[in-house]
């Protein structure tokens, strides 16, 4: 049976994981030099912004920007900052850096789909898709590695 609270709580948490997704590529794609690498970050991001277009439906919120940034991704994008200045804007750095900030959102919502069993059955399935493409993108940028 769908249980609407545990669908909204489940929404709202993967619109803040999708937020952070999204600040997480701008600031990559801000660092770096590379123009195909500048792209694909942008494209990424901008996959996150879709993302969380879908889920709106299921939260209360009006626009996923509505969305708070966890205290944990705030100071992860002060240490891509950090980690940029440190490399010199190195492109392998902020790679890596995605491929870890890739790897928590994967997880964040692997998390949903198992902890909520009363999940509406259509945001189940956009869940599971969109973790699919997640997963894609990280193999994606693990190739990308130096």
């Amino acid at each position: 049976m769908t249980n609407v609270k545990e669908t909204k709580q489940a929404a709202d948490h993967l619109l803040e994981v999708l937020n952070e997704r999204i600040l997480g590529y701008k600031k990559a794609a801000e660092k770096v030099d590379d123009t195909s690498l500048k792209t694909i970050f942008k494209d990424y991001s901008k996959q996150a912004e879709d993302f969380a277009d879908e889920l709106l439906p299921f939260s209360d919120k009006q626009e996923w920007s509505e969305s708070e940034t966890s205290a944990t991704g705030d100071m992860w994008r002060v240490w891509m900052d950090l980690k940029s200045v440190l490399t010199g804007g190195s492109n392998d750095a902020m790679v890596k850096a995605s491929i870890k900030g890739e790897k928590d959102a994967i997880k964040n919502f692997d998390n949903v789909l198992k902890d909520n069993t009363n999940l509406d059955p259509e945001l189940r399935g956009i869940v599971s898709k969109q973790v699919s493409l997640m997963k894609t993108a990280c193999e994606r940028l693990e190739k990308l590695k130096s």
